[in-house]
């Protein structure tokens, strides 16, 4: 607590600086949302926006990468009940993995979507990487050491930080209507963020009734769930390229 509290007071001071350019550049902004033709939201724009596909598939794009950081926090537990190491080590892990890894994660999704032109191809090499890391631990438990499984712990981590800042990009790369991208982002996080309320009562009751076992059907169903946002990754693609084509054969 006291490392926190000396990193935080730290970072207020350019945080300070930052905080103040961007007041700077406030009236600028205002103007240009002013000149925008402002229209409000009705039911039949809510309902189109529930129609789209492109919704629904920025939605299940969070859900995906979203159902792996809630089953990263039961690999603390799975590190002390199944390989028998220490609360200690096992805390730090967590701390590095969720504090440390967002810092490196996010930036090179960023910039590793910049370089492919596209967030759903990095979404798909998160999924893949993910069902890699996964079917290791699933299928050499055995086998593994602590390093390999901080190693594998460490992977997974960096590629849930890099979808999570990824997939609103999404909304950019659908094409969705500036107009509506935060009625289409507030329907897609409904979708996206669901595990929050099924994910936890569904694991406990799996590692109530099947011991250690109910870790390995949460990382199977994790892959699962990769597998499945491969498929919504590719569609993305496919859709992009309809929306391209309709593009250019109406400007031809």
């Amino acid at each position: 607590m006291y490392v926190i509290g000396a990193i935080a007071l730290v970072l207020a001071i350019p945080t300070y600086f930052v905080m103040k350019d961007i007041a700077k550049n406030e009236a600028k902004v205002a103007a240009e949302v002013k000149e925008e033709k402002k229209e409000k939201m009705t039911g039949k724009d809510f309902l189109e926006i529930i129609k789209n596909p492109a919704t629904w598939l920025i939605g299940f794009g969070i859900f995906s990468v979203y159902t792996c950081a809630v089953s990263m926090s039961y690999f603390t537990p799975y590190f002390t009940a199944v390989m028998g190491g220490t609360v200690a080590v096992s805390g730090f892990i967590s701390l590095v993995r969720t504090y440390g890894l967002r810092l490196v994660g996010a930036p090179i999704g960023g910039w590793l979507s910049d370089r492919l032109h596209s967030v759903s191809k990095v979404l798909i090499v998160v999924y893949i990487i993910g069902i890699v890391s996964l079917l290791a631990l699933v299928g050499f438990v055995n086998y593994l050491t602590a390093g390999v499984f901080i190693f594998i712990t460490l992977v997974v981590g960096t590629i849930v930080y890099m979808g999570k800042g990824s997939y609103y990009a999404l909304v950019s790369e659908l094409e969705v209507p500036r107009e509506r991208s935060a009625s289409t982002i507030g329907v897609a996080a409904a979708l996206g963020f669901s595990p929050d309320i099924f994910l936890f009562p569904l694991v406990g009751f799996l590692i109530d009734n099947y011991g250690n076992n109910g870790y390995k059907y949460l990382f199977i169903l994790q892959m699962v769930v990769f597998a499945l946002g491969i498929l919504g990754s590719l569609y993305c693609l496919r859709y992009k390229k309809k929306l391209h084509e309709k593009k250019n054969s109406v400007v031809a």
